[in-house]
C-alpha cells in the first residue's frame, strides 16, 4: 500500500454564494440560477490546491468546499475525473460541479494526471503511475484533511477519465457508493481483468455521433502529433452496457423512456434503468441520438472535433439525482 509522505495543504479557503438547496424546482434549474450568480467568476479562483508526495512524485488535486461545509463533518464528496489531455480547471468547469457542490453541500474534489492520461486499463495509458493507488490515498486522508465521510464517495469522469472510473468501479469498488460514467466505453483489454469486491451503481451518459470515442466500439481516434487521445480499442456502447449488467447481475429487463426533446439543437435523449441487480445497485444508461464527446448540458462552447453538446440533458443534474439515492 502505497502512502502519502508528505501534505501541503495551500490556504483551504472557500468561496461561497450563500444559496442553498430548498427542495424545490428542478435541479437543473437550481443549478444554472447558481451559475449565473456567480456572473463567470474564473473557477480555478474557487479551487484549491493540495499538493501530495505519492510513489515517490509530487502529485496534485483540488478541492471546493461549499460555505456550508466548512469545519463539518462527515460531509460527501464527489471526485470528479478529467479527460485526457485535460485539467481539474478544465472538468470543474464543463461539469458546473462547484455549482452542484454549493447546492447540496458536498465536497468537490478534481485530481489531475501526473502526465496526460489515467491509467485507465488500456495498455496505451498505462505509463508508470498507479492511478488506483492515487485515487485510495487521496480518499485515505479526505476525512481529517476536510471532513470527508468515507462511506459517502462518490466518482464521475468524462473520456479517459471516464475509463479510469470504470476501472475504479473494477479495482476500488471499496471506496464508492455510485459512480457516473460520461463518453466513455470500457476498453477491451480490461474487461477480463475486471474483479470487483462490489457492485457500484452506476451511470452512463454515451452519444451515438461521438467522433472520437465510438459507439459502436473499435480504436479510440487519436491526433498524437498534437497531444490529442492515445488511442486503443473500446467496446461498443451495446456491450458495455451488457458487460456491466452481467458484472453486477442484473436479472430482468429494464424500462425504457424518452426524455423532452427541450431544445432544438440535433439531439434527443433515451434512459434504460435496470433496477433488479445485486446489492441493490442500480444501472441507467443515458443514450444521447445525435450527441458527441462532451459534457451533456455543459454550456462551454463546443469544440469542433467533439460534436453536438446536447442541451436535452445535464448529465450533472441526472448523476447528482442518481447519487442522492446512494447517500450524496
Amino acid at each position: 500500500m502505497h502512502r502519502f509522505f508528505t501534505i501541503f495543504f495551500a490556504g483551504l479557503v472557500c468561496a461561497a454564494i450563500g444559496a442553498g438547496f430548498a427542495g424545490a424546482g428542478p435541479i437543473r434549474d437550481l443549478l444554472k440560477n447558481l451559475k449565473d450568480k456567480r456572473n463567470g467568476a474564473e473557477t480555478s479562483a474557487v479551487l484549491q490546491p493540495v499538493t501530495v508526495s505519492f510513489q515517490g512524485v509530487d502529485r496534485t488535486f483540488y478541492v471546493y468546499v461549499p460555505q456550508s461545509a466548512v469545519g463539518a463533518a462527515n460531509v460527501p464528496a464527489v471526485m470528479v475525473f478529467h479527460g485526457g489531455g485535460g485539467d481539474a480547471a478544465g472538468v470543474a468547469t464543463s461539469s458546473d460541479m462547484i455549482d452542484a457542490a454549493q447546492a447540496f453541500g458536498f465536497v468537490a474534489i478534481f485530481p489531475e494526471v501526473a502526465t496526460g492520461q489515467w491509467n485507465d486499463g488500456r495498455s496505451v495509458s498505462v505509463g508508470s503511475y498507479d492511478d488506483v493507488g492515487f485515487v485510495r490515498a487521496i480518499i485515505g486522508n479526505a476525512e481529517g484533511l476536510i471532513g470527508v465521510d468515507l462511506g459517502r464517495v462518490f466518482a464521475a469522469g468524462i473520456s479517459n477519465g471516464g475509463m479510469f472510473t470504470q476501472r475504479l468501479s473494477c479495482d476500488a469498488a471499496d471506496l464508492f457508493s455510485a459512480v457516473a460514467v460520461i463518453s466513455a466505453n470500457m476498453p477491451d483489454e480490461y474487461q477480463s481483468a475486471c474483479n470487483p469486491s462490489r457492485s457500484v451503481p452506476k451511470v452512463f451518459f454515451n452519444g451515438t455521433d461521438d467522433p472520437i470515442m465510438p459507439w459502436s466500439g473499435g480504436e479510440i481516434k487519436s491526433l498524437k502529433a498534437l497531444g490529442f487521445g492515445a488511442g486503443g480499442s473500446v467496446m461498443s456502447h451495446q456491450q458495455t452496457q451488457e458487460f456491466w449488467l452481467a458484472q453486477d447481475g442484473c436479472s430482468a429487463a429494464g424500462s425504457t423512456r424518452s426524455l423532452p426533446d427541450s431544445v432544438n439543437d440535433g439531439t434527443t435523449v433515451s434512459l434504460q434503468s435496470f433496477t433488479n441487480c445485486s446489492g441493490s445497485t442500480q444501472l441507467s444508461f443515458y443514450e444521447i441520438e445525435g450527441g458527441g464527446h462532451s459534457w451533456p448540458g455543459s454550456s462551454e462552447r463546443a469544440r469542433r472535433m467533439a460534436g453536438t453538446i446536447s442541451q436535452d440533458v445535464s448529465a450533472t443534474a441526472e448523476m447528482i439525482g442518481f447519487f442522492q439515492g446512494y447517500g450524496l
